[in-house]
């Protein structure tokens, strides 16, 4: 992702920090994980659950640091990349696989090494993924303004074989998040420099639809995949998008932290979570398919743009860069339940 400056303003100001509701707070910070030495900005992170390790993307570093959840510290650094962007921790494999933008590859790391122990090339500007569990399939954004291309790709590995299984072209230089829609073959993807969301069918690798958006700049996306529902952070301005994924129509928009880069639904809770370099995480209650409330804003610090939910932990995981007065660090919020 690229590097913004940050302007403030007593309005911002407000906003990050306004009073939320009496049954609050709804993000409850639970500890930081230091990690110092590291500059620039983080980009996504990935969770290996059984042995209770978290991954950063240091994009600016290029390096991937690693933490360990139950000592609650930063234990090491993966220094084997260009530019890591999206990650995925494969629990079949015991592999972290990289999206690594600065070289356009998909690597295998055998994080114990560390090494790399296979490698995919794709366009420069291998960037955003997402992963289908069922056919052990990551999807990986690629191509577009940073890889001086007029067109994006979206390609499809097969995180078991490390084999290259399919790939499309799209009409977009800035292909930003993905989600993918279990019960069918449908895959959305934001496309940032045209302002709508695009509906690919992943088998057949064809384009199925293009929903426009009232805002621009579409960035983070989840999916609550029971309700039919697709929430798209937007940049410009700052919103929350709620589209039904039955007919693509928008049905509310919200206020949203802005310089949004990830976006999570919890099910269980009915609530969803965008983080922001701006320096919150905004958190919405779901009261029904199409009532939403904005709860408040949690302050996390100046580019802190990704995180991570992990429902299994009931944790919100994220990652803040360094300033000129105090190091990087991995926020933990407990979710409440």
């Amino acid at each position: 992702m690229k590097s913004l400056t940050y302007c403030y303003s007593l309005t911002y100001i407000l906003f990050c920090v306004q009073q939320l509701p009496a049954e609050m707070p709804v993000l409850q910070k639970t500890g930081a994980m230091l990690v110092e030495g590291v500059a620039g900005e983080f980009d996504h992170l990935a969770i290996d659950l059984a042995r209770q390790r978290l991954y950063v993307a240091a994009e600016d570093q290029k390096t991937v640091e690693v933490f360990d959840l139950t000592a609650q510290k930063h234990i090491g650094t993966i220094s084997l990349f260009k530019r890591p962007h999206g990650l995925v921790f494969s629990p079949t494999s015991s592999q972290l696989i990289v999206a690594d933008g600065g070289d356009g590859t998909v690597k295998f790391v055998d994080t114990e090494a560390p090494k790399i122990s296979s490698q995919i090339k794709t366009a420069l500007r291998a960037d955003s993924v997402a992963f289908d569990p069922a056919s052990q399939t990551l999807f990986v954004a690629n191509g577009g303004l940073v890889a001086k291309l007029d067109y994006s790709f979206v390609t499809a590995v097969n995180t078991s074989s490390a084999e290259r299984t399919g790939e499309i072209k799209l009409d977009s230089k800035i292909l930003e998040a993905m989600a993918i829609e279990k019960g069918s073959s449908r895959l959305f993807i934001n496309r940032m420099d045209k302002n709508d969301v695009m509906v690919i069918d992943r088998l057949k690798n064809e384009v199925l639809g293009i929903w426009p958006l009232p805002v621009e700049q579409p960035s983070a996306m989840a999916l609550d995949e029971a309700n039919h529902r697709l929430f798209i952070a937007c940049r410009k301005p700052g919103r929350l998008v709620v589209l039904n994924t039955h007919t693509g129509k928008a049905v509310t928009d919200l206020p949203c932290i802005g310089h949004a880069d990830d976006a999570f639904y919890d099910s269980a809770a009915k609530k969803i979570y965008v983080s922001g370099g701006e320096g919150a995480v905004s958190v919405y209650q779901q009261r029904g398919p199409d009532q939403y409330v904005l709860q408040g804003n949690v302050e996390t610090g100046l580019g802190a743009k990704t995180s991570l939910l992990v429902p299994e932990l009931n944790r919100l995981f994220v990652a803040v860069p360094a300033t000129s007065s105090r190091p990087g660090e991995v926020l933990i919020f407990s979710t409440g339940k």
